[in-house]
């Protein structure tokens, strides 16, 4: 009678191990899905909001291209005041700003990942912005962990890109120029500009590019709602931004994707590491365990099915709380 007992209770945990092994192993294959252009994808957060991407491209090495689909925010382009100690009063650069994206106060606050930036020039404080308004130089960066955690940040590429002079930058996030913007726009699955409004505000803001105005150091070009062109000082804070990154393919392959892509369910990447799945496997194999023995002390067979329930419950709540 033991005996029986015994090869019960050892071959529940065994039945139940390979369900588990073939219930991963089919989710994992179930929730891997290609990434395409048009496709929405939810990364990261900023004012406690969610920030929704939509892949406007995507590189020949198969790296998705997003571009956010919301004016995140309402920033300077870069703060105004001397770059240098020759730098003299009837500077134009001085007096509103510099329209160099390498050298940017909006470029250091996208890239950077501290709490209190140290900036490289002049803080985008109030008296270095136009008016005043809308300072940012005591904000934490935009990758800060307050709003991209480390394994979000590690999934984003450091992407190389090209500005109008030919020189080279390296930028996790980055602004897009005038002609990818409109070339991204007008791609038959992405949503045009007018519907690129500010998260908070119903109307749509002029948001900046990284394109100086070749003639005037001191303004940038931006784009309107309908795709006209237009031109800011670089010290205003009217004007919206909305960033670009790069995902690398190579690590998001490696992760679950959840979500259907689409702009009220985007995809979403779900950072399990191997630990969590170990916890799980073993909680599982514990609560079969306990099951099996408890029904040993009661040894009543009549207990058998209410037993077995228990144990695919327990299984079911787990694999649930895991996926």
């Amino acid at each position: 009678m033991l005996n029986r007992y015994l090869k019960r209770f050892f071959l529940i945990p065994i039945i139940f191990l390979v369900a588990i092994v073939s219930t991963v192993g089919f989710s994992e294959t179930l929730k891997r899905s290609e990434i395409k252009v048009g496709d929405y994808v939810s990364l990261g957060r900023y004012e406690n909001e969610p920030i929704v991407w939509q892949v406007v491209g995507i590189e020949p090495d198969g790296n998705p291209i997003l571009f956010s689909r919301r004016i995140l925010t309402i920033k300077a382009f870069d703060a105004s005041g001397p770059k240098d100690e020759e730098d003299v009063d009837d500077n134009f650069e001085t007096d509103y700003g510099s329209n160099n994206w390498e050298t940017s106060t909006l470029r250091q606050w996208l890239n950077s990942v501290d709490q209190r930036i140290k900036w490289t020039n002049n803080a985008p404080d109030a008296s270095n912005i136009f008016k005043g308004e809308k300072p940012y130089d005591s904000e934490p960066g935009f990758l800060h962990s307050s709003n991209f955690s480390a394994k979000e940040k590690a999934i984003i590429k450091v992407t190389q890109y090209k500005m109008r002079s030919g020189r080279q930058l390296n930028d996790k996030v980055f602004l897009l120029s005038i002609d990818e913007v409109m070339a991204y726009s007008v791609c038959s699955d992405c949503f045009p500009l007018q519907d690129l409004k500010h998260q908070g505000i119903s109307k749509p803001y002029d948001i900046w590019t990284r394109d100086s105005v070749r003639e005037v150091p001191h303004a940038v070009n931006t784009l309107k709602w309908d795709g006209s062109q237009s031109k800011k000082l670089a010290n205003v804070s009217r004007t919206g931004v909305a960033p670009a990154l790069v995902l690398d393919l190579e690590k998001i392959e490696k992760l679950t994707m959840a979500g259907n892509g689409l702009s009220y369910k985007p995809y979403y990447f779900e950072f399990k590491t191997e630990r969590h799945y170990l916890v799980i496997l073993g909680l599982t194999i514990a609560g079969i365990l306990c099951a099996g023995a408890t029904y040993i002390l009661l040894g009543s067979a009549r207990y058998q099915t209410a037993f077995m329930m228990i144990g695919i419950l327990c299984v079911s709540v787990l694999l649930t709380a895991a996926y």
